[in-house]
């Protein structure tokens, strides 16, 4: 039996799970075993449907347990949070100091204000994530904790990401009774996927990741080693299928095929259906990033996760139509019994950057407790 962290990303169309060792100070945490799953009755982030959601997370979960190697003892689960209402906001809020130093409790002040404002003009949304920004020290710009400083008047700009409040609980609470205990740590996706994906010096010079996935397309930007924005895009790869299959009068599934480029169908008549929707994706993404300061400021350019980054050519077409640097993220599994790597889907990015939170609640669950959990849950729902 093996000691291992579970990454959890719901998806539209598949949930993504992965299993890694508990992390070392200071690296990445190893991947032991990795799975997509399909997934229904989840939509965007939200469940659509509550008995599908619970029928297909269970009997994906109960498929990725059974298919290790070896025994299991789950000692902490991670969920990446994404969907349509994944949300970011910029709020200031100012206090005055009077020429006193500056407390640690100031700051606290000045969050607590800010966050009292969001919540009343946004009184639907739960906040997920909070970052002070920049703080304005009587008209003057600094980065980093000010405590200890001197001023007459203090500013900060926080961004809040928020999430619909209902959807959230009630994603969580079918998580925690699919899995049989509380999440160690929920994650946005965006931060997972900086923790997978990107390197310090990206995320300082200015680095954007674009996830791709089957419903939505997400617009993640960072600068200054912290989170600056974030948009979600409702066009993905999801709707170049649709599109695929309506051209040609084909089913959904062969569709997909022919989108990730499994057929052997010619370019010249599937490449303009792919490009129109990648259009469409590039055209929104232009206009985010049309400020030329936001240009500037991305000089390693833009990363690609998601299952779309896995559609032929998608690389060269950002590159060409967004004019940055464009890059795939590429994750691999080591091989204890060699030296050669294996090549893990880019759509399992956020379960495996969930992994990378600090959050950890040791506790044994193996496949007879996660059984258990199951039959449990099978009673729970007979009427």
């Amino acid at each position: 039996m093996i000691d291992v962290r579970l990454g959890i990303d719901i998806g539209s169309e598949e949930i993504k799970l992965i299993t890694t060792e508990p992390q070392k100070r200071g690296g990445k945490p190893h991947i032991i075993h990795a799975g997509s799953f399909p997934s229904r009755g989840f939509r965007a982030g939200r469940i659509i449907d509550d008995t599908r959601a619970m029928e297909s997370l269970r009997s994906a979960l109960k498929h990725f347990v059974t298919s290790h190697k070896e025994g299991v003892n789950l000692i902490s689960s991670h969920l990446a949070l994404s969907g349509y209402s994944l949300t970011s906001r910029k709020i200031r809020s100012k206090r005055s100091i009077k020429g006193e130093e500056i407390q640690q409790a100031d700051l606290v002040k000045l969050e607590e204000s800010a966050e009292n404002h969001f919540s009343d003009r946004f009184p639907n949304e739960r906040i997920v994530l909070r970052i002070p920004l920049q703080f304005n020290l009587d008209g003057e710009v600094m980065e980093g904790n000010p405590a200890g400083m001197f001023a007459k008047e203090l500013e900060t700009e926080f961004l809040f990401v928020s999430f619909l409040d209902t959807q959230y609980e009630a994603l969580i609470n079918l998580i925690e009774s699919v899995v049989g205990s509380d999440l160690d740590s929920v994650t946005i996706a965006p931060i997972a996927e900086s923790n997978a994906s990107l390197l310090y010096r990206q995320k300082m010079q200015g680095v954007a990741i674009v996830n791709i996935g089957a419903e939505i397309t997400t617009l993640s930007i960072f600068q200054n080693g912290l989170l600056q924005s974030l948009r979600v895009i409702p066009v993905a790869s999801g709707h170049i299928t649709n599109d695929i299959a309506l051209a040609f009068q084909l089913p959904l599934e062969e569709a997909e095929k022919i989108k990730r480029g499994k057929r052997d169908i010619p370019k010249r008549k599937i490449q303009p259906i792919i490009d129109a929707r990648l259009e469409d994706i590039a055209e929104i993404l232009l206009k985010e990033l049309k400020d030329g300061r936001k240009k500037k400021y991305l000089p390693a350019g833009i990363i690609l996760t998601g299952g779309g980054a896995n559609i032929p050519s998608v690389e060269e077409f950002f590159r060409e139509r967004l004019s940055f640097p464009v890059e795939k993220v590429k994750l691999y599994k080591e091989n204890p019994s060699s030296t050669r790597k294996t090549l893990i889907d880019t759509a399992l990015v956020p379960a495996y950057g969930a992994c990378f939170s600090n959050r950890n609640k040791k506790r044994r669950w193996g496949i007879k407790r996660f059984l258990h959990s199951i039959r449990h849950l099978v009673t729970q729902m007979k009427p």
